[in-house]
C-alpha cells in the first residue's frame, strides 16, 4: 500500500488515519482467519462423514 503524501487537499478521498487502518486491517485479518477456519471445519468434518459412508 502507497502512502500519498503530495497530494492536496480536495483531490480525492483524503488520507485515513492510522486508527481506520488499523481497525481495518484487523477486520480483514480476522475476516479471512475465520473463513479458512471454517472451510477446514466443514472440510475435516465430510471427510469425517465420508469416511463412515453417510
Amino acid at each position: 500500500m502507497a502512502i500519498e503524501t503530495g497530494e492536496p487537499a480536495g483531490s480525492g478521498s483524503p488520507p485515513l488515519p492510522p486508527s481506520v487502518v488499523t481497525v481495518l486491517t484487523a477486520v480483514t485479518v480476522l475476516t479471512v482467519v475465520t473463513v479458512l477456519t471454517a472451510v477446514t471445519v466443514l472440510t475435516a468434518v465430510t471427510a469425517a462423514l465420508a469416511a463412515r459412508g453417510l
